[in-house]
């Protein structure tokens, strides 16, 4: 089997980078989603109580909504591509 070339510093930095932009932007809708549930529980409604997608709708509610859906749009495409870089230099 022929060596597979390491993976350059820069290229390394430049995922490394991509997945904590990606898992802070995940992490950031999973906080709202988790508010959101909090609500429901506290009021005791249960019609509040919405999975990611309500979490998505109620940052889009917001005055910047849409800088907040796309901030957080390109912080799970930036984990996917971070997911991609770990699985093709991954040793198996």
């Amino acid at each position: 089997m022929p060596h597979e070339p390491e993976p350059s510093s820069s290229s390394t930095a430049a995922a490394t980078r991509a997945g904590v932009v990606g898992y802070i932007a995940k992490g950031i809708a999973l906080a709202v989603m988790g508010a959101l549930f909090v609500t429901a529980a506290v009021s005791n409604s249960s019609a509040n109580a919405t999975g990611l997608d309500g979490a998505l709708r109620s940052m889009r509610e917001q005055a910047v909504g849409s800088w907040l859906l796309t901030g957080v749009a390109l912080g799970i495409a930036s984990e996917g591509l971070y997911s991609f870089a770990r699985a093709r230099h991954a040793r198996v």
